[in-house]
């Protein structure tokens, strides 16, 4: 299991890495503003999208989620 999270967390950063060197940077503006929206937009779709799927399972591994019944929110972070 540490490994795999080494390896999920790894992918992460590689991803987000990846994303600065293709230019998807925050404009630096003290108020975001509507190109950093669809920046992260777009990398959101492309370069981080295959890391959704291990880090979720990831997370229901780590904290035992699969043997729990309820309702999980996804609350994000991306830009609207």
């Amino acid at each position: 299991m540490r490994g795999e999270a080494l390896g999920v967390r790894a992918a992460l950063a590689i991803a987000i890495g990846l994303g600065a060197v293709l230019g998807v940077e925050p404009s630096g503006a003290a108020t975001p503003t509507r190109e950093d929206a669809a920046a992260m937009i777009r990398q959101s779709e492309s370069v981080l999208a295959p890391v959704y799927g291990p880090l979720a399972e990831q997370i229901v591994s780590d904290y035992g989620l699969s043997e729990r019944h309820g309702t999980g929110i996804d609350l994000g972070s991306g830009p609207g």
